[in-house]
């Protein structure tokens, strides 16, 4: 059985509305990206300024697809600043919706950046670009950075295939339905264990994958308000998560 039935999940993905105003977006020009620079991230239309969900999953892959198929004698210190600078957006977009948290968590994983990390980045990306059976989410867990938030690496850089598994979801959706079993805290924190890992890469993709075959097979769209969204839509296992926030 689904988790929810069509309607909900139409509902509930029409009306999901994270937002990050205030998570600063900045490219710089390399051969194959031109430069941008916005601030805050929107589900829908966003205001002037800034961008909107999906624009956000296209910077990103940009960057990351561009360091990856730029040779390293030919990359320019504007490769290494923009995959700092669009990981540091998704952290900062991540934890958007608590407040001052969303810049300390920021500011951590500057701190804990080194030469290495962006190596580190790259292993994980051209990892699932391979096409593995299933995600590897402790390849994305970067200094700084847990379970939650390396999901959100592997949602946006790949959201055909993975979701993001938070607080909310876990705890108040899957781990009572009985459709996953991550170990949480009473605050439903998602505890930093390869239990966990293993959890979301064994559990839960898989399951946000057949919701998303389940909705797709049934014929079920959703009208997405992303202006880079045009016409009705098919599910990607990240909708499927959206829907389930």
């Amino acid at each position: 059985m689904p988790i929810l039935n069509n309607q909900q999940y139409v509902a509930n993905r029409a009306s999901y509305d994270y937002v990050a105003p205030n998570t600063a977006v900045s490219v710089l020009e390399t051969a194959n990206v031109g430069p941008h620079a916005s601030v805050g991230i929107f589900p829908g239309a966003p205001p002037v300024g800034a961008i909107s969900i999906r624009q956000f999953e296209s910077i990103m892959q940009d960057v990351f697809s561009d360091f990856a198929r730029t040779p390293a004698p030919a990359r320019t210190p504007n490769h290494a600043n923009n995959l700092q600078n669009v990981s540091l957006a998704l952290v900062h977009w991540k934890m958007a919706s608590q407040g001052g948290r969303a810049n300390r968590a920021m500011s951590n994983v500057l701190a804990q950046w080194t030469p290495n990390t962006a190596n580190q980045l790259m292993n994980a990306y051209n990892f699932h670009v391979a096409g593995p059976p299933l995600p590897n989410v402790a390849l994305f867990q970067i200094g700084g950075v847990r379970i939650a938030t390396a999901s959100a690496f592997l949602r946006f850089l790949f959201p055909g295939q993975y979701g993001i598994v938070d607080s909310r979801v876990a705890g108040l959706v899957t781990n009572p339905g009985g459709d996953t079993n991550f170990n949480l805290r009473p605050d439903n924190y998602i505890n930093d264990t390869q239990f966990n890992q293993n959890e979301y890469n064994t559990v839960y993709v898989p399951l946000l994958q057949a919701e998303a075959a389940f909705l797709n097979t049934a014929g079920v769209t959703f009208a997405d308000p992303d202006p880079m969204a045009v016409g009705p839509q098919i599910w990607r296992p990240c909708d499927v998560e959206m829907a389930l926030w």
